[in-house]
């Protein structure tokens, strides 16, 4: 018997069929024009890099290589929001789990790589000489890339977790077990600090104190100056939007983080019908495929890349890279 980590799960009064077709459709517009647009940035990031080994250029290198992943992961709920909520792929045990621990650690390590961003950016306009190392950013990336992994496979190993197909959310989620120890609690109160209540305060207020940085800098008219202040603002922007589409994802995450700990069922109807898809899948995938329209927008050497890929126009090798 399982200890359920949303609530329980009911038939449905009315058929969702419709709903589910318009998210499908809005869905898999965001995957396939995300996924693109994040391929187009990773490629254009990398070659970048390759060139100018700067922070940022592998930081945008690995936040668009891993929104390419989420987007393309995201299909996979298609077929069953096609067929009225049928298990399909999600019947099996081992896709289940797979699909959920991917899922999870691919999600939480993009809101990381927001907080790095921000952070990264607001150091830089309240010390603009003070320089980051690239190798202790990767190393931090690493070692909390593998305490996520880590997290989530030893309640999966010891039997405290397992995976479960719901119909109300569409997907596999967590669950915890009868095996798990009084204690267990604690663990999960440290994966909300960690995972999501941190990140989120650190990020909100990296975008508050780089805004206000921002505009009481004062403004020198020479190249570097409008350089710096352009992706400045980019990168604000970019926290801004990505706030804008996370902070539904953030409140559903912790409220049912929450319910994990004090071992509390959620039945609000809302949140527990539609929350899932509506709060946390399209918010998660409208942010990922609206980066690339910022870079495009936003960065001028991105833009013209990609006209030329796109419209396979003669490169010229001579243009410099910069942010």
């Amino acid at each position: 018997m399982f200890i359920q980590r949303a609530t329980t799960m009911t038939t449905p009064e009315t058929p969702f069929a419709l709903a589910d077709i318009t998210v499908g459709i809005f869905l898999i517009f965001l995957c396939i024009f995300g996924a693109f647009g994040n391929s187009l940035a990773f490629f254009f990031f990398y070659a970048k890099g390759q060139r100018k080994g700067s922070v940022h250029n592998m930081l945008y290198t690995i936040i668009s290589g891993c929104d390419t992943i989420l987007l393309i992961i995201m299909m996979l709920y298609l077929p069953t929001l096609l067929t009225n909520r049928s298990e399909m792929l999600f019947g099996n045990p081992t896709f289940c789990t797979s699909f959920v621990l991917v899922m999870m650690v691919l999600a939480r390590f993009i809101w990381l790589m927001v907080v790095v961003i921000s952070t990264c950016r607001t150091i830089c306009i309240i010390f603009p000489h003070y320089v980051m190392r690239a190798r202790t950013i990767r190393m931090g990336l690493l070692a909390y890339f593998l305490m996520v992994v880590f997290i989530d496979i030893l309640g999966l190993a010891l039997g405290w977790q397992k995976t479960r197909y719901f119909i109300n959310a569409a997907s596999c989620l967590y669950m915890r077990t009868e095996a798990a120890p009084a204690w267990f609690k604690i663990f999960w109160t440290f994966n909300l600090l960690t995972q999501f209540i941190i990140p989120s305060i650190l990020i909100f207020a990296s975008f508050l104190v780089s805004t206000v940085a921002l505009l009481k800098r004062a403004t020198v008219q020479n190249e570097t100056d409008k350089k710096f202040r352009r992706v400045s603002i980019t990168i604000t922007l970019f926290t801004a939007v990505f706030l804008f589409c996370n902070i539904p994802c953030f409140a559903f995450q912790i409220i049912f983080m929450i319910s994990l700990i004090t071992m509390k069922q959620i039945n609000i109807y809302f949140l527990t019908w539609y929350g899932l898809m509506v709060l946390q899948i399209l918010s998660t995938a409208l942010n990922s495929a609206l980066n690339p329209c910022l870079y495009f927008l936003r960065m001028k050497n991105f833009k013209t890349w990609t006209q030329n890929k796109l419209y396979r126009r003669p490169t010229d090798s001579a243009v410099k890279y910069h942010s």
